[in-house]
């Protein structure tokens, strides 16, 4: 959703889904991306835009969801990029 309103902004995010995508992690993984399509598939509320991406039948796959969470790779500092 980040992405589609500010494409052009990078993102700092505390991990990326380097553990998630394990194989150990597949009940972790599994309930994150449920998680994120419980969200981003309800309906859209005042100010949201379908551009995003989000709202009813917007379900993610995993490997969209994954590859959301490791947009928040941007190592971020004082004055940005």
């Amino acid at each position: 959703m980040l992405g589609h309103a500010f494409p052009n902004d990078p993102i700092v995010a505390e991990e990326d889904a380097t553990e998630i995508r394990e194989g150990s992690s597949k009940s972790l993984c599994d309930r994150i991306v449920q998680l994120a399509n419980d969200t981003l598939t309800g309906e859209l509320q005042l100010g949201d835009n379908p551009a995003w991406g989000i709202g009813p039948g917007k379900v993610k796959s995993t490997e969209e969801v994954l590859d959301a969470i490791d947009k928040g790779n941007h190592s971020g500092g004082r004055v940005g990029s």
